[in-house]
């Protein structure tokens, strides 16, 4: 098999969590992010040729290399290994490699095919497996935000931003915004406001088929957009933003069932 491996050089224990998957793949071909650095017996490849070589990637570190990685994935699976803090996207920790990577040759493992949504306006159109979060660049000021649903206003209201998560992304800032946690296999969308200056504002749970039309409408301010907090877009005042659901989805590798998500929220989220 042949795998590709990318991942944070600045995450502590990084070479040794390498030298242990270059000991354990010695008998494939194997494809390391030149970020990583060069190795013996190993090809050196940029992140965006991750799809290009690999029939897996791997990462190191944690979800936001993940999502670092998803970008340049088409539909190759990707097994993420914990070297980061929470991890809901990332698959095990170092000490199980051994095991993970043993299952993996053997065949025993399944792809989890996450949903995602795409963002278009006149600057381009782009696609995120977490969330899009919508503020204004100033930290310290608020931003008056319009929300279309099929061109149905749903509100207009002032807050720190907004966010449109998907079920995978739910357990991000979603989670710390207030929203509601989705499992992961599902798909939907997930608005939530920042702080909104009005306290009857909810978060509110979409179909996959909807298309949300964004807009920040404070004048004078720059707006920001963030996907996946790897691509952030300045935009002006009264431009819109229109998300929807893709049909791109991420594959994730998984060695449990769809359960594994509740044991997984339990754990990191201290529910037990």
């Amino acid at each position: 098999m042949r795998f590709a491996i990318t991942g944070n050089p600045r995450k502590p224990g990084i070479k040794e969590v390498l030298g242990l998957l270059f000991n354990e793949l010695s008998e494939h071909e194997i494809y390391v992010d030149k970020n990583l650095g060069a190795y013996e017996n190993t090809r050196s490849i940029s992140e965006h040729e991750l799809d290009k070589y690999a029939d897996i990637i791997i990462t190191l570190g944690g979800d936001g290399t993940l999502l670092r990685a998803a970008r340049y994935s088409r539909k190759t699976p990707i097994l993420g290994i914990n070297l980061g803090g929470m991890g809901f996207l990332t698959q095990i920790e170092p000490e199980e490699i051994k095991t993970a990577l043993s299952r993996i040759l053997r065949g025993e493992y399944s792809i989890s095919k996450r949903f995602t949504i795409d963002i278009t306006n006149e600057h381009g159109k782009f696609n995120a497996l977490n969330d899009i979060t919508m503020r204004v660049k100033d930290p310290w000021r608020m931003v008056e935000i319009s929300i279309c649903v099929d061109d149905v206003l749903l509100s207009k209201f002032k807050a720190d931003g907004v966010i449109i998560s998907t079920p995978t992304g739910s357990t991000a800032y979603n989670l710390s915004a207030g929203g509601p946690i989705a499992h992961p296999e599902e798909k939907l969308m997930v608005l939530t406001p920042i702080c909104a200056h009005k306290l009857t504002l909810r978060p509110i749970v979409l179909p996959h088929w909807m298309k949300i039309k964004i807009k920040g409408e404070t004048k004078g301010e720059k707006i920001t957009v963030s996907i996946d907090g790897q691509i952030t877009i300045e935009a002006e005042s009264g431009d819109v933003f229109v998300i929807h659901g893709s049909r791109r989805t991420v594959n994730l590798i998984e060695f449990e069932d769809y359960t594994r998500f509740f044991r997984l929220i339990s754990k990191k989220l201290s529910w037990g």
